[in-house]
């Protein structure tokens, strides 16, 4: 046992290659100069610890004003640090930490960064109603490092400075922020960490669970290539800039009810089970899915979605919903128009089945949201339509579809003339009464000149009129049935 509690160190102790026994306490010691233990070993517990008195107030402080450095350090039990200020960096580079690492109340300030890279704990990691005052660069740097047990960070009120994750790896649960059921009335105004800086969290992979509860991220938040094999839950969080989840890949249940004031992507992402947006869930400037997998049902009923929802080249493998259903009763999708009428862009969207709100009763505000200029998604969507027994409004969807291209058509052209004859006289092929009517009508008026001016020898012109129109009549009916099923 190595005790250092109370103590003053003056200069920067050295201890390089030192090997401490199973229990080390630096409880309320200062460091002038900071410390080097580079490449020491600690046979069990480590404490850098403020000494508390009964009422859990400080009492002896322990203060680093120089960095601190552990790098290369194997610590066999926990390390533990509470209530410490430090001036400096904390250095635990490469450090192999065999019990849980805990940071409770702990401060680093203005030029203080936690630096935890590229080592490994194998139990919990905590870090709980710490501050980090640092508002340049980097505060917490926890990148390519192993958390075998876990990582929890919670109740950290001040976080000033950039936070990376990048390519670490959570073999367990990754918990930020609390959730607390009396703060459920008021979800998104009263947050558990807020993060004043950018937040990067790309190449991160966690085996468990992945959750954010009660977190407000005021700058960009980039979470492109992360793999989550466990649940994704980003619940009454605030996410104040732009969002990256590009390229990532989610195994289990995602879900969220967060707002995201900038713009959401999420391309090349794959969901390999069910995706809700719930009540609550807000996307202020739109969110992006272009090229997303989503091999289960995703549900966006409880979204309220502004300036656009790209589903371009999109694949939902099961179903795409956007009604979400409740105890309370259904969940609709809402679109906010407030900047400008909201876009719902299916361009080369494919899926399984879909659902509009009320059972597609809300269809005409769905397709003036819809790009016109794409025909495969309005053929997609009709064939959807009628292959689910829907005729009336895949009719709709084809007669919107062609008039618009029609209005396109220069006057008197070819084009022109075909797309008047079709949507007249057959409604784009979604009715044939009208042209079925006028050919029994012509083979009637044939018949009737063919027996009251049989002699006459002009009859034979009208008889070859007649027969022709007929004829044509016919064929236009007949490709009127064809064009039930679009044309490739």
């Amino acid at each position: 046992m190595a005790f250092f509690n109370e103590c003053i160190f003056e200069k920067s102790p050295n201890f390089y290659l030192s090997v401490f026994g199973r229990f080390t306490t630096f409880e309320g010691t200062k460091f002038k100069e900071g410390g080097e233990f580079i490449s020491s070993i600690f046979q069990g517990h480590l404490f850098l610890n403020s000494v508390l008195d009964a009422e859990g107030k400080v009492e002896k402080l322990f203060q680093s004003d120089g960095k601190l450095d552990f790098t290369w350090a194997y610590i066999y039990g926990p390390l533990t640090i509470s209530d410490s200020i430090f001036l400096d960096d904390l250095v635990l580079n490469q450090v192999n930490i065999g019990g849980m690492l805990i940071a409770e109340g702990a401060v680093f300030l203005e030029h203080s960064t936690l630096i935890l890279t590229s080592s490994q704990i194998r139990n919990e990691c905590k870090i709980v109603r710490c501050s980090f005052k640092k508002s340049e660069n980097k505060c917490a740097d926890f990148g390519s490092t192993e958390f075998l047990g876990g990582l929890i960070i919670q109740n950290c009120s001040v976080i000033n400075g950039k936070v990376s994750l990048y390519n670490a790896k959570v073999l367990k649960d990754l918990l930020i922020g609390e959730y607390k059921e009396e703060e459920k009335s008021n979800p998104h105004e009263s947050f558990n960490i807020t993060f004043n800086e950018e937040v990067n969290f790309s190449d991160l992979q966690v085996d468990g669970s992945f959750s954010c509860y009660r977190v407000n991220y005021k700058k960009s938040t980039n979470c492109a290539d992360i793999l989550v094999k466990g649940q994704v839950y980003l619940m009454t969080s605030k996410f104040e800039m732009d969002t990256n989840f590009n390229r990532s890949e989610f195994a289990g249940i995602f879900g969220t009810n967060s707002i995201y004031e900038d713009i959401v992507r999420f391309e090349g992402s794959k969901f390999r089970k069910a995706v809700r947006f719930l009540d609550g869930c807000h996307f202020k400037n739109g969110a992006e899915f272009y090229f997303a997998q989503f091999e289960d049902e995703v549900n966006f009923g409880g979204a309220k979605i502004a300036v656009n929802l790209s589903l371009k080249n999109t694949r939902f493998r099961h179903s795409l919903l956007f009604e979400l259903k409740n105890i309370y009763g259904p969940s609709k999708i809402a679109f906010d128009d407030s900047k400008t009428k909201t876009k719902l862009d299916l361009h080369a969207c494919t899926y399984e089945t879909m659902l509009f709100p009320d059972n597609f009763k809300t269809l005409d505000d769905f397709i003036n949201r819809m790009p016109k200029d794409d025909r495969s998604t309005w053929i997609f969507f009709e064939q959807f339509l009628r292959r689910t027994g829907r005729i009336d409004n895949a009719n709709k969807i084809r007669r919107y579809w062609n008039t618009y291209e029609g209005e396109k058509t220069r006057l008197l052209s070819f084009k022109w003339i075909e797309d008047k004859v079709f949507r007249y006289l057959t409604r784009y092929g979604t009715s044939i009464w009208i042209i079925v009517s006028i050919v029994f009508l012509l083979i009637l008026g044939n018949d009737l000149i063919r027996i009251i001016w049989e002699k006459e020898k002009w009859t034979i012109l009208i008889h070859t009129a007649l027969n022709g129109l007929a004829v044509a009549g016919g064929g236009v009916a007949a490709d009127a049935l064809r064009r039930r099923t679009w044309p490739e």
